[in-house]
Formats: C-alpha cells, structure tokens, sequence
C-alpha cells in the first residue's frame, strides 16, 4: 500500500476511533483494538517523530509553523518527511512530502534532525523515513505522529 493512502487510512482511523488528538501532552487513552494494532507494528529505524507548534507572531492569515524532530539515523543522506491531512469540516485530504537534507533542514546535527514548515489548520498525521545514499528506505514502517492545529 503506497505511503499516502496508508497515512490517509490511519488519519481516518485516528479521528474516528481515537477523536481529535491534543496539541499538547496531554495523554489519550485509545481503544484496545487500536492499542493491539500499534503494539503488532514492526519497531521504525528512526524511534520517535515530535512535532512541535512554534509560537511566534503571526499575521493575520498566516499559517502556522511547526518544527519536526526526529533522532539522527547513522549512513542517512536525506529524510522523507510526508505528511497527510484533513481541514475544517470539508474532510478533504491533502498530502505533502519533504525531502529533508542537511541544504534544508532547520538542524542537521549529530544526533537530532529538525525540520521547520508552516501548516495549514487541521488534523494531521506525519511520518519520517531515513533515505540511504542510493536513494532507498530501508524504513518499513516509518516513525509516526498526529496532531491537531488549531
């Protein structure tokens, strides 16, 4: 199943079975069937995805920003980040995806990758994959986050 649908498919899930995910840390407890499905999903290369919402100053109309960072992957020459969501009440889905270098990233340090992009309001799931120098992924099932921008 190409990448996209598959984010499609868990934002759907996520709305549906878990509700809207909170910005902050606040726990969400999620139904068993969901938490089994999670638990059975192989162990990504990168461990984690952490989206952070910059609060800045923003003008009216503006979107905002939200910084990625994920852990270094050792022999990584670029990362895809792609992201999939859904705005307001329209349930249309949108899809972006970056190709994370260290040309463009926000930080390309020794152990931490970030990432700034600005975004649209919405409910939004991302995943990170590490790309190898032949511009393969060995990532089978690819570091996760969802969120809720309001």
């Amino acid at each position: 199943m190409d990448h996209l649908m598959r984010d499609a498919i868990i934002l759907i899930i996520t709305l549906v079975a878990v509700g809207p995910v909170p910005m902050t840390g606040q726990a969400v407890r999620r139904p068993t069937a969901v938490r089994r499905l999670l638990a059975a999903a192989p162990a990504p290369r990168i461990p984690f995805l952490r989206a952070v919402e910059l609060l800045t100053r923003r003008q009216p109309g503006e979107a905002p920003r939200v910084r990625f960072e994920w852990p270094k992957v050792t022999g990584a020459s670029a990362y895809r980040l792609r992201g999939t969501w859904a705005t307001g009440l329209q349930w249309t889905i949108h899809r972006v995806e970056y190709e994370v270098t260290n040309a463009n990233a926000t930080n390309w340090g020794d152990r931490l990758v970030a990432f700034d992009v600005s975004l649209p309001e919405g409910d939004h799931v991302w995943s990170v994959e590490a790309v190898t120098g032949d511009g393969s992924s060995p990532d089978d099932e690819p570091a996760r986050t969802t969120f809720r921008l309001n």
